[in-house]
C-alpha cells in the first residue's frame, strides 16, 4: 500500500515511498545539514531525523482506525523496547493517553538462538536473567565452571541444579525483566499464552484503568485487571506498538511496517 493511500490525521508527516532506507549515515547528514541551518538562522524542514523518529511518526499521524490495523515489526528485541516506549510517549504528549502514569514490570524473552542454550557461556551472559522451569521462575544463583552446572533459586530461597543440556531438555525458558510507562490508552498484547489465566500470546488489548499496581485491560468484549507487581506470571506484557518478527507469528494485522 503506498504511504498516499494510508488514512492520516490533517497535516501528519507520510514518507513519500513505501519502502525508504534510512542509514546512519543518512541520519547524520542530516544532523550536520540541521546544525548548518540553526548556525545561519535558517529555517530547518519539519521531518524525522532519524529512523525511529519516521517509523513513530508515521505510526502516530495515522488514524486511529489505521492504526489498529498496523503492526510495526522489527529484528530486535531493543528495537521494540525504544519503538513501543517513543510511541507511547508521542501518544501522551498528544493527550491520547490518560494523565495517571505507572511503571509496570514486564518479562522479555532473552535474545538466544536454538542450541546456545546448551552452552555455559549463555548463562554467563544472561545472568539477571530468570530461568522458568516446571512453572516456577527461578534466579540464577550461580554458575559453576568446574562442574559445569548452573544453581536455579526460586522466590522461597529453594535451589536446585542444573545442566545446560538438561536445562534444554527440559524446556527451560530465560527471561529478561525489564519496566515499561502505561496509561489509559496504551494499546499492550500478552505476550506468553496462559490457559490457566485464559491470557493468549499476541492479543492486543487497550488499557481502560491504571491504579496503584493494578491494569485493567478490555479487548472490547471482555476485560482483565492484571497486577504484575505482585504476579510474576502476570509480567508476560508489553505495550503492542512494536514486535518482533519472531513474535508476529500468528499476528493479523494488515498494513505491517518493518523497521
Amino acid at each position: 500500500m503506498k504511504p498516499s493511500q494510508v488514512p492520516r490525521q490533517e497535516g501528519a508527516w507520510a514518507p513519500e515511498h513505501s519502502v525508504t532506507e534510512f542509514s546512519h549515515s543518512q541520519e547524520a547528514k542530516l544532523a550536520e545539514a540541521q546544525q548548518k541551518a540553526m548556525l545561519k538562522g535558517e529555517a530547518f524542514p519539519d521531518v524525522p531525523m532519524t529512523l525511529y523518529e519516521a517509523i513513530v511518526r508515521d505510526y502516530t499521524g495515522r488514524t486511529p482506525e489505521a492504526r489498529e490495523q498496523t503492526l510495526i515489526v522489527t529484528h530486535l528485541n531493543e528495537d521494540r523496547r525504544v519503538l513501543n516506549g517513543m510511541i507511547h510517549d508521542a501518544r501522551e504528549k498528544a493527550g491520547e493517553l490518560g494523565k495517571e502514569q505507572v511503571m509496570v514490570p514486564v518479562l522479555n524473552t532473552a535474545n538466544i538462538r536454538d542450541g546456545e542454550l546448551r552452552r555455559l557461556s549463555t548463562w554467563e551472559t544472561h545472568r539477571d536473567a530468570l530461568a522458568l522451569v516446571d512453572n516456577v521462575y527461578h534466579r540464577i544463583a550461580g554458575i559453576s565452571k568446574d562442574d559445569g552446572l548452573i544453581t536455579l533459586e526460586d522466590a522461597e530461597g529453594n535451589t536446585r541444579l542444573i545442566s545446560p543440556r538438561e536445562a534444554v531438555a527440559e524446556g527451560v525458558t530465560l527471561y529478561t525483566p525489564d519496566t515499561i510507562r502505561v496509561g489509559t490508552g496504551d494499546r499492550m498484547r500478552f505476550t506468553k499464552s496462559d490457559r490457566e489465566r485464559g491470557y493468549v500470546a499476541n492479543s492486543v488489548w487497550t488499557v481502560t484503568a491504571v491504579s496503584g499496581d493494578s491494569v485493567t485491560l478490555s479487548d472490547g468484549q471482555q476485560t482483565r485487571v492484571i497486577r504484575p507487581g505482585q504476579e510474576r506470571a502476570e509480567q508476560h506484557i508489553d505495550l503492542a506498538y512494536a514486535i518482533t518478527a519472531h513474535g508476529a507469528q500468528g499476528a493479523s494485522e494488515n498494513l505491517c511496517h518493518r523497521a
